[in-house]
């Protein structure tokens, strides 16, 4: 358990990579994903719930990495960079918690868009959204106006980077000490925490 009182903080370091965390847990777990991937999204309606609680009592520091894999099967062209865009000003200005709403969010069924859908959501919708989830008017405002695009790209670049190095080609992808974790698996969050 973590000390009395800590709370989860959000840091965006210089590759994009968001990380969620109390304290600094000896088991770091990164989380690959693409807004518009239907596995990812089965994956974090699967696992988000025990990883939030992981992070919570101290366990583990989850890391999230964004792509865009899917930005050409999105209506605009470029929804996964501006959702991902959008999961960094929550990040930025809202803080931990509203990180793991904004990802639940986006995963919902009524949120992400399928691909090759005829529409997406614009910027100016993801960012009323935030306010219909009561997240500051900053982080609305940010969103809308598309204001961590560049952050996004660059972190998307990155992760692909991470991917080829540890021969992952594919999204949804777990990976502790940058070994894939088969998470098909019910348990596999209790074995790597230990219980």
């Amino acid at each position: 358990m973590p000390p009395m009182g800590q709370q989860a903080h959000v840091q965006v370091d210089g590759r994009g990579v968001l990380t969620i965390a109390i304290g600094t847990p000896k088991l770091v777990i990164d989380e690959y994903q693409d807004p518009i991937c239907p596995p990812c999204a089965q994956f974090w309606a699967d696992n988000g719930r025990d990883l939030s609680k992981a992070v919570a009592d101290g366990k583990i520091a989850l890391r999230l990495h964004s792509a865009n894999f899917l930005d050409d099967k999105s209506a605009s062209g470029d929804y996964s960079t501006r959702a991902d865009a959008s999961l960094l000003a929550v990040a930025d200005l809202a803080g931990p918690n509203e990180v793991l709403r904004w990802q639940t969010a986006l995963y919902s069924s009524v949120v992400q868009p399928e691909e090759n859908a005829a529409v997406d959501h614009t910027s100016q919708q993801l960012g009323y959204l935030a306010t219909y989830l009561d997240m500051p008017k900053e982080v609305s405002l940010a969103i809308a106006a598309d204001t961590y695009r560049r952050g996004a790209l660059d972190a998307a670049a990155n992760t692909y980077d991470d991917l080829a190095k540890a021969g992952v080609v594919s999204v949804p992808a777990t990976l502790v000490a940058a070994r894939r974790v088969d998470t098909g698996r019910s348990n596999w969050l209790s074995e790597l925490i230990g219980g």
